[in-house]
């Protein structure tokens, strides 16, 4: 029995408060509370019992605690004491059940291992007081053909697969698939259960690794064209991912399409050899120019090609010094043509200026009333009548344009050029005819 220490103005705490597990595995538990509602002095630490009093870990005054041992697919009442100088007050409980155990032996069929696939077997595990699911296989890429398989380094992959990845298999055979080639996995089996309603996934086995076999690479990546000229061409690309073994070379292959006529200019290959470099590249020099060139790149290892990857590239066209001089000329007359074009159209914009000035200058044609008042002029000798004689439409040659001025408003006719400026007779309204000489 407990025994308890008298102590002034203390007594034993009542129970922790809000118990709760936080997180739960095959062979541990851990559980969190608040204070006791009435401490009863200063609380000194915690503990988690057993249902029989046996205390599994003792805790100073922290809210949190991992009471470990515990045994799988197992059915736990836990108490939790907290004390003060007294001693241990009365506990708190709470009723828990660990997940499902760890899978035994694992086997790996090596006579079913591929490039891309291996199957594995392992024992069957009995759960009694969860109900079970599934099995569930995690596998992780560790190795590659060129080392270590290093997560968020590109350069350094060699496998799409980076992280851990899982399959589920209702019995205690399954087959992995998709995988890649020469790559080492890291292999766990672990149970499936469900446990008041939610699932749960009970310990994982040992790990085991195994290497798949070497398969044809993917791909070559990057495939692109540099410095292209109208002879030449260069081509760089880096390594396939996942390359799925070792690439021993690369074979290098064009078409040549001529670009007017589409005729078939011609093909050619070439092997590129690689020292366990991811980049590689080629340079092809003696191409015709104006051409469409189909190339290919395909990588091998030592199961054989692997699939291509396709660029087109077009050469560009010839320039000699004649092009050149050609173009010169054709340049000097373009130029030529367009400066006389300016001319023309210089000379036309004056012309018609000059015809719109001189629209402007020219003297109005009167109305016929105001021809009707205009009936008297003066000749060379003096005053004279011209009666008959209208500004417009005369017939004497000597005559040229006047012009008469109105208050707002002037007139033609025609008048002897030797007559400078003259009054009209019985023409009130007019002030003067001014002659113009043409």
């Amino acid at each position: 029995s407990n025994s308890v220490v008298e102590v002034s103005g203390q007594d034993v705490p009542s129970a922790p408060r809000s118990l709760g597990t936080v997180s739960i595995n095959s062979s541990s538990v851990t559980l969190s509370w608040i204070p006791p509602a009435t401490p009863n002095g200063v609380i000194t630490g915690y503990s988690i019992q057993y249902a029989n009093g046996t205390v599994i870990a003792n805790f100073g005054t922290v809210l949190m605690g991992t009471a470990g041992g515990l045994l799988p697919d197992t059915v736990y009442e836990l108490l939790v004491t907290a004390s003060t100088r007294v001693g241990p007050g009365p506990p708190s409980t709470v009723t828990i059940t660990t997940y499902p155990g760890r899978v035994a032996e694992i086997n790996i069929l090596t006579d079913a291992i591929t490039s891309s696939a291996l199957t594995l077997n392992w024992m069957e595990l009995t759960i009694t007081n969860s109900a079970f699911s599934r099995y569930r296989v995690f596998y992780l890429p560790v190795r590659g053909p060129y080392g270590p398989i290093i997560a968020g380094s590109r350069r350094k992959r060699q496998s799409a697969q980076v992280g851990e990845l899982s399959m589920d298999f209702a019995g205690t055979t399954g087959t992995l698939t998709i995988l890649h080639g020469a790559v080492t996995y890291r292999i766990q089996v672990a149970a499936v259960a469900i446990l008041s309603g939610q699932e749960v996934i009970g310990e994982r086995s040992d790990a085991v690794e195994m290497t798949t076999l070497e398969g044809v690479p993917t791909a070559p990546r990057d495939l692109k064209s540099m410095d292209v000229t109208n002879s030449s061409v260069t081509l760089t690309w880096t390594r396939p991912n996942p390359p799925n073994g070792i690439i021993t070379m690369y074979n290098v292959s064009y078409v040549a399409i001529k670009q007017q006529g589409g005729d078939l200019l011609g093909s050619h290959s070439t092997i590129v050899e690689t020292i366990n470099n991811s980049d590689s590249s080629l340079t092809y020099t003696d191409l015709t120019a104006s051409a469409k060139y189909q190339f290919s790149v395909v990588a091998y290892t030592s199961e054989g090609a692997g699939i291509a990857a396709v660029l087109s590239v077009f050469t560009s066209p010839n320039i000699t010094q004649g092009d050149n001089t050609s173009d010169d000329s054709s340049n000097t007359g373009v130029v030529a043509a367009m400066a006389a074009v300016i001319v023309i159209l210089l000379v036309g914009l004056t012309i018609s200026v000059v015809v719109n000035v001189w629209q402007c200058l020219k003297i109005k044609s009167f109305d016929k009333s105001d021809r009707n008042a205009v009936r008297h002029i003066h000749n060379v000798e003096g005053p004279s009548t011209a009666k008959g004689q209208e500004a417009k439409g005369s017939t004497d040659p000597t005559y040229e344009k006047v012009q008469l001025r109105k208050l707002d408003d002037a007139v033609n006719m025609d008048v002897n050029p030797s007559y400078n400026t003259m009054k009209l007779h019985d023409v009130p309204e007019y002030e003067e005819i001014v002659t113009t000489f043409s």
